[in-house]
């Protein structure tokens, strides 16, 4: 992460994963409360953002990488 900006360089599940904690923790969301949005469990929120993702993830990133697509970061619009 760059911490002047709040943005994050996204190369792999655990990079996504801990992306998605800081903005999550940001927002003043628990795990719980942000499961119930999306309709998942807690423990699904809790797998993705220590990077034990689907295998989705995973192929969609690589897919990326073979297709010279760049995540180079996720941020916030201001």
């Amino acid at each position: 992460m760059n911490p002047k900006q709040n943005v994050w360089a996204v190369e792999t599940p655990r990079s996504l994963g801990a992306a998605l904690r800081n903005y999550r923790k940001e927002a003043g969301l628990t795990q719980q409360e942000l499961g119930t949005q999306l309709g998942v469990s807690r423990k699904l929120v809790e797998r993705v953002e220590n990077g034990d993702t689907s295998e989705q993830v995973r192929v969609i990133l690589a897919a990326f990488r073979i297709l010279g697509i760049r995540l180079q970061a996720v941020s916030r619009d201001d």
